[in-house]
């Protein structure tokens, strides 16, 4: 099950620091990718948590994904992931 919680744009920045694990950032407009966003993180399983952050028009809904979906860094993971979410789509 994951947790969510909105957060203003001013303090996400603040909220990414204090988040250990894979951040990953996902517009409204992607938001259709999110089944093969979901392949991707089980394809690379591991033990880091993954946030995902989605920015909406006035503020960034953060979500916490459970164990299930916990990746492993590596040069396999942020190729996919950039490959479908864009260069600056997550961070480490």
């Amino acid at each position: 099950m994951a947790s969510s919680h909105t957060v203003s744009d001013e303090l996400n920045k603040s909220v990414v620091k204090s988040l250990k694990g894979l951040n990953v950032y996902i517009t409204p407009q992607q938001r259709g990718l999110v089944p093969e966003f979901g392949n991707v993180l089980l394809r690379n399983r591991g033990n880091r948590p993954v946030y995902v952050h989605v920015k909406g028009p006035d503020n960034t809904a953060v979500i916490a994904l459970g164990r299930d979906y916990y990746v492993e860094d590596s040069s396999s993971l942020r190729f996919e992931l950039t490959r479908l979410l864009g260069e600056e789509c997550c961070t480490f």
